[in-house]
């Protein structure tokens, strides 16, 4: 069983590779098959889903949180619990990453849970899937 073309644009993403197999750039489809050809692939490829399927629950779940700027003054207390709900799937997001990559043996190229900035005056999102170097 290999991964499904869903699942294989999931990895790419995560790991801030192109959306689209590119031929310029075969590394991460080379591993694609490597996995394909491993005596454990089945477990592996197991593993790999496991955690894309988290990271799609986490990166699913940063679009739930209330917008900052549609919280009143005296409402201080819900920005700051919206900024750690985003801060800590954010963090969650990062470690999923960083599993999927070192199971993959792939560097991530630019992180998709990039660090929102803080913006009293905005709403939660601007800024929030940056890529952090």
């Amino acid at each position: 069983m290999s991964l499904s073309f869903a699942q294989k644009a999931s990895v790419r993403r995560y790991l801030g590779y192109s959306l689209l197999y590119s031929q310029t750039d075969p590394v991460l489809e080379g591993q694609f098959q490597a996995l394909d050809n491993l005596p454990d692939a089945g477990a592996t490829e197991a593993l790999v889903i496991q955690y894309i399927t988290a990271l799609d629950a986490i990166f699913a779940g940063m679009d739930t949180f209330q917008p900052v700027a549609e919280l009143g003054a005296a409402d201080d207390a819900k920005q700051i619990d919206v900024y750690r709900g985003l801060i800590t799937r954010i963090r969650r997001g990062k470690q999923y990453v960083q599993v999927l990559s070192q199971a993959l043996n792939m560097p991530v190229r630019a992180d998709c849970f990039g660090v929102p900035k803080y913006d009293p005056s905005a709403g939660a999102f601007p800024g929030m899937r940056q890529t952090a170097s």
